[in-house]
């Protein structure tokens, strides 16, 4: 069971252009793609008329074709055209979701179009789709459930014993100064505690580029803070420090 009336996350910009994308979202899959002026598209992905995924298809102007028999679909998921007759039948047609690019991100709400709020799409740092920052992106397959990659992400008990050689150490576990705040959906937690032994700290991780190359530097121990938000239904943001 999922919340369905959210947004989510349905991969950074970049990922999505002008060949057509497959992707699962919430037990769905997703046609993803570019219309010719950049705005993404998120469509079932399911030719109605003998159930081929339209990710195998094409993109033809603006609409995708499918592989299979050639019935072409708009980026509102209604038939446009079916090869070899004037008439598109009423069924021919597939659900079209709201996505919105946003920081980088394309934000999808897989629930009903008509509660799809762009005032509740989650507010992430201005810096992530700014030019003059360095921002490091990526993604991670994990062959587990998503619970337990949640559960690990807000765990921070596991770093004494995982991180031992960065992050982690005996503070984490016994004498970690937490503080937790519930503001609407989102709950917040504030902690810092002593790192590891042979930590290197990595300076302006996140910097302007006018202010010069990573600088690695070798320690001993530090003092790290770190501020978490998990944000209702499955969206988690992490500052340290």
């Amino acid at each position: 069971m999922f919340l369905r009336n959210h947004w989510y996350v349905a991969g950074w910009g970049d990922d999505i252009g002008r060949v057509p994308l497959d992707r699962v979202l919430l037990g769905e899959s997703v046609c993803l793609f570019r219309k010719e002026d950049g705005t993404p598209i998120a469509l079932e992905n399911r030719c109605p008329h003998r159930n081929l995924p339209l990710s195998e298809g094409k993109l033809i102007g603006d609409v995708v074709q499918c592989a299979y028999h050639g019935l072409e679909f708009a980026p509102d998921g209604i038939c446009v055209h079916v090869p070899g007759q004037s008439d598109v039948p009423a069924w021919a047609r597939v659900k079209s979701y709201p996505i919105v690019e946003r920081d980088r991100w394309l934000f999808i709400w897989m629930g009903d179009p008509a509660k799809a709020d762009h005032d509740t799409i989650p507010d992430f740092h201005a810096s992530m789709s700014d030019p003059a920052w360095d921002v490091v992106t990526g993604q991670a397959h994990v062959t587990a459930g998503y619970r337990l990659v949640l559960d690990n992400l807000l765990d921070l008990s596991h770093l004494a014993y995982v991180h031992t050689s960065s992050t982690g150490s005996s503070q984490v576990a016994e004498k970690a100064d937490l503080t937790t705040k519930v503001h609407g959906n989102i709950v917040a937690l504030d902690g810092k505690h002593s790192t590891g032994q042979g930590i290197h700290r990595i300076c302006r991780l996140s910097r302007r580029r006018a202010h010069g190359p990573l600088a690695v530097q070798p320690l001993h121990t530090a003092c790290l803070h770190i501020h978490l938000q998990w944000i209702g239904q499955g969206r988690y943001r992490c500052v340290t420090g």
